[in-house]
């Protein structure tokens, strides 16, 4: 019996590697996008909807010193920005089911090489309802927004077929009101 149990034992570890751990995978994205409303006239209003990669919604109201319009440079953004926006985000009750975060993440690089769609003024005074994706740069870190739809005071779209699709989403997910 003691032979039997020892040569299990040399067997089993004769399988173990004594290769070293490979290096892990490298940083997933974090943000994949959201919606924003902004609103200058008769004072300022700007809140936003995130949607992370493990499915959390947050939802936070900006003071204009922490909106995403003081933060990043050209529409990019690194993670330390991005944390910063989210700071004081309040999370949702409801999350992003997985198949459906497989969905947006295959759309993101596909609907960030849209063109956009002619500006029209709608009005004044409404502000801005946006939609948008964050495209990840693993490289250096960053996060590029991307506006998928912007409807108020002026309203252009991406029209890249995959920016609508993405923005579907985002407004189920989100339950967007607009």
């Amino acid at each position: 019996m003691r032979v039997s149990i020892f040569m299990i034992l040399v067997l089993f570890l004769a399988g173990c590697s004594t290769e070293p751990p490979t290096k892990p995978e490298p940083v997933a994205q974090w943000v994949l996008g959201g919606e924003e409303y902004v609103n200058w006239a008769w004072g300022y209003v700007d809140m936003a909807t995130y949607i992370d990669s493990l499915g959390q919604i947050d939802t936070v109201r900006y003071a204009l010193a922490d909106s995403i319009w003081t933060l990043g440079t050209n529409n990019v953004y690194t993670r330390a920005q991005i944390a910063r926006l989210l700071r004081d985000a309040l999370p949702l009750s409801r999350r992003v089911p997985n198949d459906t975060l497989q969905r947006i993440s295959g759309l993101i690089r596909p609907a960030s090489a849209g063109p956009y769609s002619d500006t029209i003024s709608r009005g004044a005074d409404q502000g801005e309802w946006i939609s948008f994706e964050f495209l990840y740069d693993s490289t250096s870190d960053t996060y590029r927004k991307i506006e998928l739809k912007v409807w108020g005071d002026w309203a252009y779209t991406n029209l890249a077929p995959q920016a609508g699709k993405l923005d579907s989403i985002i407004a189920r997910v989100t339950q967007r009101q607009w």
